[in-house]
């Protein structure tokens, strides 16, 4: 069978660093095309596979490109480290065949977990094009927001066991297979996770939000939790309603949400206003949550319990004043005719 041809090119405003890049490609790839499945062209022009958009001109990656590669090329590590696929400036031999490689196994849709490692992540370059890390979770909601929030704009792929599912962090949506089941995916302790450069085309795949899939997973869990940066002892309320594409969820949740939108409570609270049970509402705040659309805080002390708290507290001693000494008794005085002679005599 013949070697595929995929083609390349690079967008910069440095007509230099474009014609550093293609010398260097032309020389890499005499050997390459020895060694691999996948042929590669360096376009000077026309419509390529893969774009090296250079990210040190400080302008945003054009819409054209949404449905192609993108590779980043900058000195900065910190504007590309965000995608799958990267470049830094100046950049050596080793760095282009290793992407070359990597771009390689995307294009032929090698499962990623079969693909080799890459050992030396020396430089950021190489770093970025490790196709697969591993952790070991028992909360496989806080593992995953954790990874989200160290990916943004990245499209991911979790795996646990046998069970996948690929996560658009830019359109914050979820992709999930025919055969996805909650139960499957949760029982699994060891997950593995990689960023992926377009999601793939040839497996069936039905798109819900995160509010969706925190929301499921969490009513799914035997005893549903809330996610680790939230306490139920908090007041809750919502910036705006989430965003569910499933039908069912969006119906079963309408009143909560119009109830936190209204107003800050805790859980115990709302599961008693609303006569709801706690794992529908802490799926609810997870789903939210997930969504960066909830608003905490530390609940105040109740009314009662500050009443009870005074109760409680010993009452101090009241000093009162002593009330005046009644007046001393004296001598009556000496009346009559001879007491007035006396007065005028001064006796």
């Amino acid at each position: 069978m013949g070697a595929k041809v995929h083609s390349i090119s690079c967008v910069s405003s440095q007509e230099q660093q474009i014609m550093l890049l293609k010398s260097l490609f032309n020389i890499i790839n005499i050997g390459h095309r020895n060694n691999s499945l996948i042929q590669w062209d360096f376009l000077d022009e026309g419509k390529s596979d893969v774009i090296i958009f250079d990210y040190d001109d400080n302008l945003p990656v054009p819409d054209v490109f949404n449905n192609r590669i993108t590779v980043g090329f900058s000195r900065d590590y910190q504007k590309v480290k965000h995608l799958p696929f990267f470049l830094i400036k100046p950049v050596r031999s080793r760095d282009l065949m290793q992407l070359l490689s990597a771009l390689d196994d995307c294009m032929l849709g090698v499962s990623e977990s079969n693909l080799p490692k890459i050992k030396d992540v020396t430089r950021p370059s190489l770093a970025a094009i490790q196709l697969a890390q591993s952790v070991y979770t028992t909360n496989h909601l806080d593992t995953i927001l954790e990874i989200l929030r160290k990916h943004p704009k990245c499209t991911i792929k979790v795996q646990v066991e046998s069970s996948f599912i690929y996560i658009d962090n830019d359109r914050k949506k979820v992709f999930l297979p025919d055969t996805f089941n909650y139960a499957n995916f949760m029982s699994g302790h060891e997950l593995n996770f990689n960023p992926l450069a377009l999601l793939p085309d040839n497996i069936p795949l039905k798109t819900v939000t995160f509010a969706d899939f925190f929301y499921e997973f969490t009513i799914q869990q035997q005893d549903a939790q809330l996610l680790s940066e939230l306490q139920d002892s908090s007041l809750f309320q919502i910036k705006q309603w989430p965003q569910f594409l499933n039908s069912k969820n969006t119906k079963a949740l309408i009143q909560v949400s119009a109830y936190f939108s209204k107003r800050k409570a805790t859980l115990q609270l709302a599961a008693k206003d609303l006569s709801l049970g706690l794992s529908e509402l802490i799926g609810f705040l997870n789903a939210v949550h997930a969504q960066n659309l909830l608003l905490f805080e530390a609940a105040l002390p109740s009314t009662n319990s500050i009443a009870r708290t005074i109760q409680m507290e010993p009452k101090a001693a009241i000093a009162v004043d002593a009330p005046p000494p009644p007046p001393a008794k004296t001598e009556s005085k000496i009346g009559g005719l001879f007491g007035r002679i006396r007065q005028r005599l001064g006796l």
